[in-house]
């Protein structure tokens, strides 16, 4: 009797995982092509999705566009999410599960775009977020930019273009990746609020797993499962 009702658990979960492809599929537009001479398969980036994100968070996303954009191509984005759509460049990954990980992450925007209260209200995220970007600010003055950190607002939760490109061109995301490991999931989390949390999500969800991304960033774990559980 328990095998039976393993199986047939299997099975149901076989469904539901071929149901939620098939949704996603539906919002898949492509406007344009990827370019290089792999193509991947959508139907198995689709399948790492479903298998990684709950489906009450993929509901979220209305819409996933792969084409060129300037928006992108502007700002070297591979993705953003936008007014419920996920735009994707089609520049070519090196593998399919770059697309996985830009789907993912991008779907950690749409959750905070229709959770900012319940996520921001109390300011927990975001007073573990300034802390640590305290903690960066002496990091890149004790190595090597004792000067250089002064010109950039740590305090500020919300995205700078500037520090943005400060931190990828300047630091570099290796070195910032050495210095601030026990800080971030990875180098990017540091960019802003909102990246901060999509990181996190990206990393709980997909990247690594809840355990790695706790005691990193309990607050946003705290978050996250608490969305979970209201759902």
């Amino acid at each position: 009797m328990k095998e039976y009702i393993e199986e047939r658990e299997v099975k149901i979960d076989k469904v539901r995982t071929s149901n939620e492809i098939a949704a996603l599929r539906l919002k898949y537009f492509e406007k344009d092509a990827m370019k290089g001479p792999r193509y991947p398969d959508m139907d198995k980036v689709f399948e790492d999705v479903v298998r990684s994100l709950p489906s009450q968070f993929i509901e979220y996303v209305d819409t996933i566009v792969m084409g060129e954009f300037d928006f992108l191509n502007d700002k070297d984005l591979d993705a953003l999410y936008l007014d419920g759509a996920i735009y994707l460049s089609n520049e070519p990954r090196d593998h399919y599960n770059y697309l996985v990980d830009d789907i993912v992450h991008e779907t950690a925007h749409a959750v905070e775009e229709n959770n900012k209260m319940t996520l921001y209200a109390d300011g927990k995220i975001e007073r573990e977020f300034l802390a640590k970007r305290e903690k960066l600010y002496f990091l890149l003055k004790e190595n090597g930019f004792k000067n250089e950190v002064d010109f950039y607002d740590f305090k500020n939760p919300e995205y700078d273009e500037q520090f943005d490109a400060f931190l990828y061109q300047e630091v570099s995301y290796s070195l910032l990746g050495a210095l601030t490991v026990g800080l971030f999931p990875s180098p990017y989390g540091a960019t802003s609020l909102r990246e901060y949390f999509a990181n996190a999500f990206e990393h709980y969800f997909y990247v690594s797993s809840p355990d790695m991304v706790k005691p990193l960033t309990p607050r946003v774990v705290e978050k996250i499962e608490g969305l979970l559980k209201n759902d």
